[in-house]
């Protein structure tokens, strides 16, 4: 069973580990979409690319405890 929290605006917070392809995250106001999910070689931690609306890339690199808002209806 996965859980998440609630925030109450709408999205939840979903760890790292538990974000997958084609999922949808906000990180401070500004959505993205997960497009690639792989660990980091070496180390525990997840390698998470994410595409923007307009087009721009953005890579986390972060242990899998992390958490992200995954916004409820986009």
């Amino acid at each position: 069973m996965k859980r998440s929290a609630s925030t109450g605006a709408g999205t939840t917070r979903r760890k790292l580990k538990a974000v997958r392809d084609g999922d949808r995250v906000e990180i401070h106001g500004e959505v993205f979409r997960v497009s690639s999910v792989q660990p980091e070689e070496g180390t525990r931690n997840i390698r998470v690319e994410l595409q923007a609306n307009d087009g721009g890339t953005l890579t986390l690199i972060g242990v899998p405890r992390a958490q992200v808002h995954v916004p409820a209806n986009l």
